[in-house]
């Protein structure tokens, strides 16, 4: 990272930035993570405070339990591909702004990489896009999300493909996200819009997490194993409300 930085520093300047701003971060978490042994030390240590009346023998929540709606109006993710990270005239930019826009971005980058782009058998979902990926981030600000859209599905929308690739995940999305407007990729679907109108409109979560091809064929096992459709989660392939 300090070499990409310092190598795109001078196109950073010239883009605004300014050059007291120091673009290199220290993570806290690596001396941390140096010395702990048990995940109990390093729950004390990431969240030294937070352990008053737990129980002995227990271990603190970590995170803490939240209800994220309460705080967050647009929460969704991008799992950006290697390739985009070393266009650092594109990856480093953006990863400035992101991590000035909001103070927790800069606490979430979900970094993927040693053997997740092998280890498998084939026989899963995992979707291409997450085992070629560099890191996945978290976004709660709009215009970052339409920033990262623009990133991952700007040309391939330009070229009028209706194949939509895989671009997320489930774990850090808030409850009325989806994916994309269906006529533009590039821009979000809007959060005030009834589930009618998202449906009707924008890509679907599952559509925007497994891809039109991946997709099609889980609803394909789906509807093989599970013909009368009794097992039903929210959200899950395949859900009907």
């Amino acid at each position: 990272w300090n070499d990409t930085v310092n190598e795109a520093r001078q196109s950073l300047q010239d883009a605004g930035v300014d050059a007291s701003v120091p673009l290199v971060a220290v993570f806290r978490i690596i001396g941390v993570m140096e010395d702990v042994v048990e995940l109990s030390n390093f729950l004390k240590a990431v969240s030294p405070t937070s352990g008053a009346g737990v129980p002995p023998g227990r271990m603190i929540d970590y995170p803490n339990p939240g209800v994220v709606p309460s705080y967050y109006e647009s929460y969704w993710n991008a799992i950006l591909p290697k390739s985009w990270l070393l266009d650092k005239e594109r990856s480093v930019s953006f990863i400035h702004d992101y991590v000035t826009t909001d103070p927790i971005h800069a606490e979430y980058f979900y970094v993927l990489g040693g053997r997740t782009a092998v280890d498998h058998d084939q026989n899963n979902a995992i979707s291409s896009s997450q085992r070629e990926a560099s890191f996945v981030i978290p976004t709660t600000d709009l215009e970052l999300t339409e920033r990262l859209l623009q990133e991952l599905y700007g040309d391939i929308h330009a070229s009028g493909s209706s194949n939509f690739v895989a671009g997320a995940e489930y774990n850090h999305v808030g409850p009325r996200e989806v994916g994309p407007l269906k006529e533009d990729w590039t821009k979000a679907c809007p959060l005030s819009w009834s589930r009618q109108e998202k449906a009707d409109k924008c890509i679907s979560l599952q559509e925007s997490t497994w891809g039109t091809t991946g997709q099609a064929k889980l609803i394909q096992i789906k509807h093989s194993v599970d013909p009368n459709s009794r097992f039903q989660c929210y959200g899950c392939v395949g859900y009907v409300e």
